[in-house]
C-alpha cells in the first residue's frame, strides 16, 4: 500500500478528491487529513515511516503551503523529495514552489479530477517501485544478519548487490562470474577479481563466526564437513526470500 497525506483546509474539495482517488486507484490509503500546514508537519514529525505522497494547497491558515515545504527542507525532510503533488488555483503561489525537490508535480485546481487522478496513480506505481525495492533490501540484510555476515566487510555490501540484482533483473547465480560481477565491479570502478575475492573472504569469516548449528539449520546440504560457498549462500537466501518479494 502507499500512504497518502492530504492537507488542504477546504472540507468539500478534500473530500469529493479523496472519494474519487480511494475509489480509482487501490493501492493508495489516505493516513491523514490535515486542515493547515503546521498540524500536517507535526504528523511527519510524530509519523516518520507512513507518509508515501502528500497532495499539498499552497493556501492554509497557521502554516501555508510554501511555508510547509521551506519547512521540509530546513529540518532535511529528503525522504519526501519527489513526493508533494501541489493544487493549487494560484499560478503566482505555483510558481514559487515549482523548482523544488520536493515538488513531483504541480496542478491547478480548476483542473479535472480525471488529471489529478492520472498525476497521483504516476507517484503512486512510482513509489511503490521503490517500496518493493526496500522491502527486498531489508529481507536481503536480514538474512545476511542471521549468518553474521559482517557489515564492515566489502564483500558482504558486493554479495547483497549480488542478490539483489538477481532478484530485480532475469538473472540466475549462473550469471555470477559473465554478469552480475562485471556489473558490481563497474559500479564500485574495481576489478571482477577484487569483488569476487571480497565477497569470498565475507563468506570465509561468516563461515568462522557464524554458529555451527545456525548453519546447520540454515543450509539444508550442510554437515560438519562442508564450507558454505558464496554461491550457495546466494541461492539459499533467494529460495528464502522469493516467497516474500511482493
Amino acid at each position: 500500500m502507499v500512504n497518502m497525506l492530504v492537507i488542504e483546509d477546504n472540507f468539500h474539495f478534500s473530500k469529493a478528491l479523496i472519494n474519487i482517488v480511494v475509489k480509482e486507484i487501490p493501492q493508495i490509503r489516505l493516513c491523514k487529513i490535515a486542515t493547515d500546514g503546521q498540524d500536517a508537519f507535526d504528523f511527519l514529525i510524530n509519523n516518520t515511516n507512513t507518509v508515501d505522497i502528500i497532495l499539498l494547497d499552497l493556501q492554509l491558515p497557521n502554516l501555508n503551503g510554501i511555508e510547509f515545504i521551506n519547512k521540509l527542507q530546513k529540518f532535511k525532510f529528503s525522504k519526501y523529495e519527489n513526493s508533494i503533488i501541489v493544487i493549487s488555483g494560484q499560478l503566482e503561489l505555483l510558481n514559487k514552489v515549482r523548482n523544488s525537490p520536493f515538488l513531483y508535480t504541480y496542478i491547478k485546481k480548476a483542473t479535472s479530477f480525471d488529471k489529478i487522478i492520472a498525476e497521483v496513480n504516476d507517484l503512486s506505481e512510482l513509489k511503490q517501485n521503490e517500496l518493493t525495492k526496500k522491502n527486498i533490501l531489508e529481507l536481503i540484510n536480514n538474512e545476511l544478519h542471521t549468518l553474521s555476515y559482517k557489515e564492515s566487510l566489502s564483500g558482504t555490501k558486493y554479495l547483497r548487490e549480488a542478490i539483489n540484482l538477481i532478484v530485480t533483473n532475469d538473472f540466475t547465480s549462473e550469471n555470477l562470474k559473465n554478469t552480475i560481477y562485471p556489473l558490481i565491479a563497474k559500479k564500485y570502478n574495481k576489478s571482477v577479481n577484487n569483488i569476487k575475492c571480497n565477497i569470498n573472504h565475507a563468506t570465509e569469516v561468516m563461515n568462522c563466526t557464524c554458529k555451527s548449528e545456525i548453519i546447520k539449520d540454515y543450509f539444508v546440504f550442510y554437515d560438519d564437513f562442508n564450507v558454505v560457498t558464496p554461491k550457495q549462500v546466494i541461492d539459499t537466501i533467494l529460495s528464502k526470500i522469493s516467497p516474500k518479494v511482493r
